[in-house]
């Protein structure tokens, strides 16, 4: 089976084609990717796990009114980590277009049905 998507992203990779390996962990409420070193990652102690991406640039768009670029990116991934795109994309300085930067979990609360929390999560999703 095999796993690929088309993203667009803000920026230009550095070479055409190439793999991202990076150690992924979630934060303490799975609303955030967090990287990890590999020295990190690899202790025993770690719940990281390697998340492994191929990607190729498709096409590139240029966006009026300067030299910035959306390129639309080929993906295939060896590993299925929640949230690697978003993450591997945002690590290597391409965030996903129209995607939120990443809050730090410790700084948000999501609100309960009940509504007795002041500040909603962060959306992280697409749907």
């Amino acid at each position: 089976m095999s796993r690929e998507y088309v993203a667009y992203v803000e920026g230009r990779p550095t070479t055409p084609t190439g793999t991202w390996r990076n150690w992924l962990t979630l934060s303490a409420n799975e609303t955030a990717p967090v990287h990890r070193p590999a020295d990190v990652a690899k202790a025993p102690d770690t719940e990281a796990l390697e998340a492994v991406t191929h990607y190729e640039v498709i096409r590139e768009f240029p966006v009026a009114g300067g030299p910035a670029v959306v390129t639309k990116l080929r993906l295939r991934l060896e590993t299925g980590r929640k949230h690697q795109i978003r993450a591997q994309t945002a690590h290597a300085g391409l965030p996903l277009l129209g995607d939120r930067p990443i809050i730090r979990a410790t700084a948000t609360t999501h609100r309960t049905r009940r509504g007795s929390s002041s500040r909603a999560r962060p959306c992280t999703r697409s749907r």
